[in-house]
């Protein structure tokens, strides 16, 4: 399996159960967030062009732990560093879904 990064803090998720979980964490993905995840690292566009957009919630690219930013229309979860991005609606998946412990805040 390749190295899938924790949206939350970076850490190398793992399987667990069959599905992917953050160990620093202890959370799980729920299976459609987990979903979505898969999809998308299946469908990167390289070298994709992300504007200005920012947030005051941070997020992490699980292609490349780099910052995942609200950005387009319709709103999408994107990293510019390289081109991962996730559909509509996946980012109120993990805020509201998913209980990740020490999750830095800005």
């Amino acid at each position: 399996m390749r190295n899938i990064y924790c949206p939350w803090c970076t850490d190398t998720m793992v399987m667990k159960d069959g599905h992917l979980y953050c160990q620093k964490g202890n959370v799980g993905l729920s299976r459609r967030v987990e979903s979505e995840i898969l999809e998308a690292l299946e469908s990167i566009e390289p070298h994709t062009k992300v504007g200005g957009a920012t947030s005051d919630i941070s997020y992490h690219c699980p292609n490349c732990g780099s910052d995942l930013k609200y950005t387009g229309s319709p709103i999408m979860l994107r990293c510019k560093e390289c081109g991962f991005s996730l559909k509509p609606g996946a980012g109120h998946m993990l805020t509201e879904y998913h209980t990740h412990e020490n999750w830095p805040t800005k």
